[in-house]
């Protein structure tokens, strides 16, 4: 069989012939495999190198023109999985509880990833202070920091009512909808009645 992430060229990685023990799935069982560009470490090991930023893969039958399955996925977290929902496999959902070598663990589990924060003022040298918006979807819960932290769960507040941006300072924000995982951070840099004749980097650490 073969795997590819790009439809137009389906037979991209051979699982390879010869170690039938370590890639043959039998009904009922799990089998892992590493799509980090490395077949060096063992026939588990593809030539794919997957995107966190979502691409498609697809797995296709031995004579190389039957399509067996496909998924074009989305935007990826670290240390949350990607599957199908094991009571809807029509439906794909991101767990909050990794499983592999075992049936998906759908509770809990989150539909997608909360759209980013909109900002109604870009970012960068204004002449007098702001009183800044931040938008999200209906029904979503904006997070936010003026001090430059990561609106993690611990060092957050909640926005309700427009900002007012009166000196230099680095708006962080996140949302988060019901049944969805968080937002990434989109993290804004503001200079109020600043002036310079020189370029001007800001830079914002976890």
């Amino acid at each position: 069989m073969y795997f590819s992430d790009n439809p137009k060229k389906p037979l991209k990685h051979h699982i390879p012939s010869g170690f039938a023990r370590q890639t043959t799935i039998l009904p009922g069982q799990f089998k892992l495999f590493w799509f980090d560009n490395e077949p060096e470490e063992g026939p588990l090991h593809t030539t794919l190198k997957l995107s966190r930023k979502g691409e498609t893969l697809q797995l296709t039958h031995t004579n190389g023109q039957t399509l067996i399955d496909s998924i074009h996925y989305t935007s990826q977290k670290n240390d949350i999985s990607y599957g199908r929902d094991p009571n809807d496999p029509d439906r794909w959902l991101y767990m909050l509880t990794p499983s592999p070598f075992k049936t998906n663990i759908s509770k809990d589990a989150a539909l997608g990833i909360s759209s980013e924060p909109n900002f109604s003022h870009q970012e960068g040298f204004h002449p007098s202070p702001l009183s800044m918006k931040i938008v999200a979807p209906a029904g979503a819960t904006i997070y936010y920091t003026l001090d430059g932290a990561d609106p993690d769960e611990t060092n957050r507040l909640v926005y309700e009512t427009p900002l007012n941006i009166s000196s230099n300072t680095v708006v962080r924000a996140t949302v988060s909808l019901p049944n969805h995982l968080e937002s990434e951070t989109v993290t804004k840099t503001f200079f109020i009645n600043e002036k310079s004749t020189l370029p001007v980097v800001s830079l914002t650490m976890d």
